[in-house]
């Protein structure tokens, strides 16, 4: 089983949700676009795909794995997290 650089794993997340916005962004433009071309969004093919790989990364970041630590595991005592309440 072949380990991956967890940094570089979070960019290649991104990257794919990007890509994916940007195709979803195309097929927006071709399916439905914006015929009067009064549209400041959706009147150009690359507005269209840079909206939509826009919204891709945004949804790659509020898609976390919730690790909180480099090592891969998401168990607070090999983050070093206090658990404890400080109230």
């Amino acid at each position: 089983m072949s380990t991956m650089n967890p940094a570089l794993k979070k960019t290649l997340k991104h990257l794919l949700f990007a890509a994916a916005g940007a195709l979803l962004g195309f097929v927006y433009y071709q399916t439905i676009g914006c015929n009067s071309g009064s549209c400041a969004i959706t009147s150009g093919m690359g507005n269209t795909m840079l909206y939509g790989a826009l919204w891709g990364y945004l949804v790659s970041l509020m898609t976390g794995g919730g690790c909180c630590c480099t090592t891969g595991s998401c168990s607070s005592s090999s983050c070093n997290i206090d658990t404890k309440d400080e109230a």
